[in-house]
This record gives C-alpha cells, sequence and structure tokens, in this order.
C-alpha cells in the first residue's frame, strides 16, 4: 500500500488553515494528522 506523503501535508496543511490551528508536532495535532493518513489510505483504496 503506498501513502503519498505530500498529499497528507498538504491535506494537513490546508486542514490547519482552515481551523487556523498553530502548528504542534504533538497532541492533537499528531491525532488530526493520523485521521489524515487514513482518511488518504481509504482514498487510495477507494480509487
Amino acid at each position: 500500500m503506498k501513502i503519498d506523503i505530500e498529499s497528507i501535508g498538504t491535506i494537513f496543511t490546508e486542514f490547519k488553515d482552515r481551523e487556523n490551528m498553530p502548528v504542534q508536532p504533538c497532541g492533537a495535532d499528531k491525532s488530526i494528522f493520523q485521521i489524515l493518513i487514513l482518511l488518504r489510505v481509504r482514498l487510495n483504496l477507494d480509487g
């Protein structure tokens, strides 16, 4: 299974900007990043 890290980063940045969140590589942001990775994998599986 291939994961496009750049796309995940783009999605994460867009989400962060939309929510106007500060960048914190721990706690809630890490959870959000994990969720986005799972979403990205699901998108890849769905085509």
